[in-house]
């Protein structure tokens, strides 16, 4: 074996490490079991305490070996609250290193960074994004807010010329937005298409132990 001579420079090489993929919200949600086998990611939510992280939707969703496509990621269901004007849920994202949980949903063009969270207010337009009728973006109802199934109420976005059905089946969970801000999550429609979907501020007063991954301590 053949010695370098004194002083010469040497990197130590590791090998290659390999990128893990990133799982985000707005894709589809797929499963077994529960009331809608398929729906839409929502956002990359975190627990306040004990450091998990993984992967929102809607609660009236599947909740029973569940994944996420086009990853084929396999989900470990958490909890569930469909009451009191929330229809949400939450489960791990099982895969080890290969993926990684990041803070960003996929808006029908891009992944979006998610900024931070924001209360929704009558009039404001916003956008959701659905694996079914994909980006819409509509005005919320200021004359009333919408009745919905699983108990209390849930805000209403109104259809328009450009976007006549706001939501249908399979959008069910996927990201309420304005811009890069988190709004809430869908959760269903009325015969008219209009969109009604659960704040994320109500997670927040309702005292759920989870936020978005960009916002959680």
């Amino acid at each position: 074996i053949s010695e370098l001579p004194v002083d010469t420079p040497v990197e130590q090489f590791g090998g290659i490490i390999p990128t893990a993929s990133e799982v985000v919200g707005g894709y589809r949600y797929t499963g077994t079991g529960g009331e809608y086998g398929t729906c839409t990611a929502g956002f990359n939510v975190g627990t306040f305490t004990g450091g998990l992280a993984g992967i929102s939707t809607a609660g009236h969703c599947n909740n029973n070996s569940g994944h996420i496509d086009p990853w084929s990621v396999n989900l470990g269901f958490k909890q569930e609250w469909i009451t009191n004007g929330l229809d949400s849920q939450w489960s791990t994202v099982n895969g080890g290193s290969s993926y990684v949980v990041s803070a960003k949903f996929y808006d029908g063009n891009s992944k979006i960074v998610v900024s931070g969270v924001q209360s929704w207010v009558p009039g404001q337009y916003i956008c959701k994004f659905g694996i079914t009728t994909r980006k819409t973006c509509g005005y919320i109802d200021t004359v009333l807010t919408g009745g919905g199934a699983y108990g209390g109420t849930f805000p209403r976005v109104l259809t328009n010329s450009t976007y006549p059905k706001q939501s249908d089946g399979g959008d069910s969970g996927g990201p309420v937005f304005a811009g890069s801000v988190g709004v809430g999550q869908v959760h269903g429609r009325d015969p008219a298409y209009n969109l009604y979907f659960t704040p994320l501020t109500a997670w927040y007063s309702n005292s759920l132990p989870i936020g978005l991954l960009c916002c959680t301590p």
